[in-house]
Formats: structure tokens, sequence, C-alpha cells
């Protein structure tokens, strides 16, 4: 009588073994670069976000170098809003 034997010459616990550590290492694997590459986008976004407010620091002092009158009728305008420009 023939057996009928589906997990190998081993058994199935060690294919059972040796799927499930694939699976954990693989999930390992798989979470460090996700976190990697989810790190690397903040690093990224904030180098922008930085850049981004160094760009507009500069138009704005470049603009109220250029026109003291508007930052001025701006801030009464803000503040009081009765100024009138």
């Amino acid at each position: 009588m023939k057996k009928d034997n589906q997990c190998g010459t081993r058994g199935c616990l060690f294919e059972l073994s040796l799927q499930l550590s694939i699976i954990v290492v693989g999930k390992q694997f798989v979470n460090a670069v996700v976190e990697m590459g989810v790190l690397l986008l903040l690093r990224v976004y904030k180098k922008w976000s930085v850049y981004k407010k160094v760009l507009q620091f500069g138009f704005s002092t470049i603009f109220v170098a250029t026109f003291p009158r508007t930052i001025v009728c701006y801030a009464e305008h803000h503040h009081k809003n009765q100024a009138q420009c």
C-alpha cells in the first residue's frame, strides 16, 4: 500500500516551521523598508517645508523693503479694521 505524503521526507512540521519563519522574517523586512521609506519621505518633506519658508521670508522681506507703507496699512487695517490706505 502506497502512502500519499504531501509534506516531503522531513515531515509536515519542518515545512510549517520553514513557512512561518519566511513569513515572520519577510514581514519584519517589509515593515523595516516601509518605516525607512516613511522616515525618508518625512525628512524630504521637512526640507521642502524649510525651503518654502525661506522663500516666503525672502519674498516678504523684499516686499516690505520695497513697499514699507503697505505693511503699515495692513497692520492698521488688521488690528483696527478702520484704516483707509
